[in-house]
């Protein structure tokens, strides 16, 4: 069981004034009535809010309830199945009650291999800061969506190489999302129904206890524009080690990443596609002492993350860790 309560004040340069708190209680316990079998029964009560003193929402008490209870239970079966599922049901002052279901189940056919499926839904409410404080907007609608996943976990030559496949499917709707803009004149929305589909893949190859290679790739299949999401990605890392030193080298790839979506006439979809290089070289002369110096954006890309910032070329920097 737990309980918190936290309280404080907002004081922003915009003249923007709030007194918050946030509570809540929270308990659960775990049953085993049988070999194999796990039970979690529990409930969750929270309540947040405050007192707003704004130009748009003057002098208002704003108050949020929520209440839920779930259960989770797993089996496990021939030593080999494991059985999973879950429901939980919450109850939002504003938005009503939501039913929310999770059912998965994990197989390993032998020691080297584990394939897993799951099928569950997601649900969040939109928070007070998103409704009224930063790119506000009170008439948000809470965000669902349900995701199916399958998995494969791998591996060979005494676990020397490990591989991770996994693909998903997502439907959803009413993601919340900030329209581009300056402030105040920001604002968020709901985007409405979306369908996100992919695959990720990710390899790991220990050559020697000095030497390991790691690569991971991502293909994101996007029915409507999304900020900030790329359509494939790699990720790519060799880590060498030589008694005190250390040498890690690592690149990526960014390709068709969204920075601003058109909302209105005046703004367009825009996406970049962008490749680093970065390296990190350390020397251990204690055994608890490190020194390293970095070298990021090696091949001075140019490119941006959040449109209108653009990130920096090359650049190094230089420290020491020490560990007690």
């Amino acid at each position: 069981m737990k309980f918190y309560h936290n309280f404080g004040t907002h004081d922003l340069s915009d003249g923007f004034h709030s007194t918050d708190r946030n509570s809540g209680l929270m308990f659960y316990q775990t049953l085993k009535l049988a070999s194999g079998s796990n039970i979690t029964v529990g409930t969750d009560l929270k309540q947040y809010g405050g007192k707003l003193n704004q130009t748009a929402v003057k002098d208002s008490l704003i108050t949020v309830n929520e209440l839920a209870v779930y259960a989770y239970a797993q089996q496990t079966l021939f030593e080999k199945l494991n059985l999973s599922a879950g429901l939980r049901l919450e109850n939002n002052s504003k938005y009503g009650t939501e039913l929310i279901p999770f059912g998965g189940l994990t197989y390993n056919p032998g020691l080297n291999s584990t394939f897993k499926a799951s099928v569950s839904k997601g649900f969040r409410s939109p928070t007070i800061m998103e409704m009224y404080l930063y790119a506000p907007n009170p008439d948000l609608k809470p965000e669902r969506m349900m995701n199916y996943e399958v998995n494969w976990l791998q591996s060979f030559l005494d676990n020397h190489i490990q591989l991770d496949l996994t693909a998903y499917f997502i439907k959803g709707d009413n993601l919340i999302e900030v329209t581009p803009g300056v402030p105040p004149v920001m604002t968020r929305k709901n985007l409405g129904s979306f369908i996100n589909k992919g695959i990720e893949f990710s390899a790991g190859y220990i050559v020697t206890k000095n030497l390991y290679f790691k690569a991971n790739y991502s293909y994101l299949d996007l029915d409507k524009p999304v900020l900030a999401a790329p359509r494939q990605q790699i990720n790519v890392s060799a880590n060498y080690r030589y008694k005190i030193w250390s040498l890690n080298i690592s690149a990526q790839r960014i390709e068709h990443l969204y920075v601003a979506i058109s909302s209105d006439a005046q703004t367009q979809t825009k996406t970049i596609s962008y490749g680093l290089l970065n390296a990190r070289l350390s020397v251990k002369p204690l055994n608890k002492l490190e020194l390293f110096v970095a070298g990021n954006n090696l091949l001075n890309t140019q490119y941006q993350i959040n449109y209108g910032y653009p990130m920096p070329g090359i650049y190094f920097n230089t420290g020491f860790n020490v560990r007690f």
